[in-house]
């Protein structure tokens, strides 16, 4: 029809960061949506609570991550204490890989960057 305008979408960010920053996970999903974004993030873990699940499964639930991680416009480290683990940074190396704009609650570790060879040592 005439003059009607496509409505853009909201923005989605995905929130990745280690499974204990439970607390920095609900403060950036409350702050995203209160934001106007579509908010994607872990299955579970944001009750503070551990959860074991069997390696096959683990891995059926990283896979799904990354998926969320393709979906998103942006990604959102939690990196309390400028703490990233190894599936952290491997979502890290993830999102830069599908050009994905990264933004972090803390000021990201330079050595983290030297480690994963995008900046020289």
């Amino acid at each position: 029809m005439a003059g009607r305008r496509k409505r853009s979408r909201r923005s989605i960010v995905c929130l990745i960061g280690s499974g204990r920053h439970d607390e920095g996970y609900r403060r950036a999903y409350l702050e995203e949506t209160i934001a106007g974004k579509i908010v994607l993030s872990m299955a579970f873990g944001m009750d503070g609570k551990r959860y074991e699940v069997a390696a096959e499964k683990a891995e059926q639930l990283e896979a799904l991550h990354r998926e969320k991680i393709t979906l998103a416009d942006e990604v959102l480290v939690i990196n309390t204490g400028g703490y990233i683990g190894a599936s952290t940074s491997a979502e890290i190396m993830y999102a830069i890989a599908l050009g994905k704009r990264l933004r972090w609650t803390e000021c990201p570790p330079l050595n983290f960057f030297v480690e994963q060879g995008l900046l020289p040592e």
